[in-house]
């Protein structure tokens, strides 16, 4: 995984509150969204909220930036 993508991945969470893989992946390259969240899990709250798009019905994630863990607020 490269590390540019993780970078990356937080910093559109930080500034958009969220990410889909469409995003991801349109705007970096980041072929593997999943496996870069749950990195950044380790650190940051991110949830996952199932949609559905309206057009083809099929479901996808969006991952919700929540800040950072409880524990490493204080």
């Amino acid at each position: 995984m490269r590390k540019e993508a993780q970078k990356q991945v937080l910093e559109h969470l930080k500034q958009h509150g969220s990410i889909t893989q469409l995003e991801a992946f349109t705007k970096y390259k980041a072929m593997r969204l999943a496996a870069i969240i749950i990195r950044l899990r380790k650190r940051y709250d991110i949830k996952t909220v199932m949609e559905t798009d309206p057009n083809t019905g099929s479901q996808y994630a969006r991952y919700v930036f929540n800040g950072l863990k409880e524990e490493e607020v204080a």
